[in-house]
């Protein structure tokens, strides 16, 4: 048992060799050594920040215990800074010109991010944890510990209320709604007014996430050890599999799950059915992207990356790398892929031979790199808190971003229609 008093935890989760406990509580955030069972430090604020892109890769939010800070990618410059105390959660729309910031004090703020003005304020009767933008921005939903609301992001307007219920997720049509609930089983509901299609029955554990896939083919729950697929016109549960963390391809058509034993099943989506199982994989940790063309999918192995054809044929492994492997991201057209690993090392290859194009160790050990999407541009963020802009063959330097403080950390990218933040 690790103690932490009165402060009220958000997330815990283990290091990447599994030796330490790092909890996000309210005003810190504490990594235990699980031998000694005692603190090894303590660093200063909690709530997990989070970086989030827009679509174009123009606008970068980051997020700070007292405020948002929205910045230029391409000029490296402070475009705005959104003050909201203990802010517990942010969403960004794909243009990057909406935000919206959810806190403590029982507010949420949707925010005109081209000017850093707040364009409404939203009250709630009591402390939010959670913000989700539709698709197209026009609708925004907010969460407390046990109850959603769901509002016009233009008119401010209240549009539903839904009691027992934690988190929620617009389709693409802007209608269908899919939620969990304060008992962790997921429903499926029409909005405006709002009215209840489906219990999603079926899945034997508590589920940790519910959300749609790709052109809202499936509602898909996942749970610790197991992956659900509901069919959203009939509420039927259609799949069931012993697989977490489904990874869905750009236009939906099959998705990545991966195993405990670390072997990854490949699925086709519809009509579902298991195409092959990928094994020989022994990470602990679930990193798979598929390129945008979907053509290849890249899957990390501890320190090394293991790139596939679609139809999970093995084409190369990539060696560069002499510690974990923290997150990977493909250029736009797929021809190149970025990594960033435990060793502080950036690593740029060419993806149709496996070919390392550029190493680099940066002064700061880098926790995550990714293409801006028009792939002119590299972002690198380290451990210290610092962001660069790069260009896009790893080169130069175009601007620095300094100001922020430590243990900044990022969402590894996913489909723009499957995003989460």
């Amino acid at each position: 048992t690790f103690p932490h008093g009165k402060d009220f935890l958000y997330q815990v989760a283990f290091s990447g060799d599994s030796k330490r406990i790092i909890s996000i509580g309210t005003p810190k955030t504490t990594v235990w050594n699980i031998d000694t069972l005692l603190p090894e430090f303590i660093l200063p604020g909690g709530n997990g920040s989070r970086v989030s892109l827009s679509e174009s890769g123009n606008s970068l939010i980051l997020r700070r215990p007292q405020n948002a800070q929205v910045w230029n990618t391409t000029t490296g410059l402070l475009g705005s800074q959104l003050a909201h105390p203990d802010i517990r959660a942010i969403d960004m729309d794909q243009s990057g010109r909406i935000g919206v910031t959810v806190g403590a004090d029982k507010n949420a703020v949707i925010w005109d991010l081209t000017t850093g003005s707040p364009v409404h304020t939203l009250e709630h009767p009591e402390p939010l944890f959670f913000a989700s933008l539709s698709p197209d921005a026009s609708k925004l939903v907010t969460g407390a510990q046990a109850q959603i609301w769901i509002w016009d992001t233009s008119t401010g307007q209240q549009l539903e209320h839904l009691e027992n219920t934690r988190s929620a997720v617009l389709a693409s049509d802007n209608i269908s709604l899919a939620t969990k609930g304060a008992d962790r089983n997921a429903d499926l509901w029409l909005t405006d007014p709002s009215t209840k299609l489906f219990d999603l029955e079926g899945n034997d554990t508590p589920l940790e996430t519910v959300r749609f896939s790709p052109s809202d083919v499936w509602i898909v729950g996942r749970g610790r050890d197991s992956t659900w697929l509901w069919d959203p016109k009939s509420g039927d549960l259609n799949l069931q599999i012993a697989a977490h963390t489904p990874q869905f391809s750009p236009d939906g058509s099959v998705f990545l799950a991966r195993q405990n034993s670390g072997d990854f099943e490949l699925w086709e989506t519809k009509p579902t059915g298991k195409i092959r199982t990928i094994s020989g994989h022994t990470s602990g940790r679930f990193v798979a992207q598929y390129s945008p063309t979907g053509h290849q999918i890249a899957i990390v192995d501890s320190a090394r990356i293991k790139i596939y054809e679609s139809t999970g044929l093995a084409l190369s492994t990539l060696h560069g790398h002499d510690s974990l492997i923290h997150s990977t991201d493909y250029s736009p057209d797929g021809t190149r892929l970025l990594s960033a690993s435990e060793d502080g090392k950036v690593i740029l290859w060419e993806t149709h031979n496996g070919l390392e194009l550029q190493s680099m160790n940066p002064p700061s050990r880098t926790g995550f790199a990714r293409f801006a999407p028009d792939g002119l541009r590299v972002i690198t963020v380290g451990e210290d808190g610092n962001v660069a802009i790069w260009n896009p063959n790893l080169t130069t330097i175009d601007h620095r971003i300094e100001e922020h403080e430590k243990q900044i950390t990022g969402d590894q990218p996913t489909p723009s229609n499957n995003r989460h933040r």
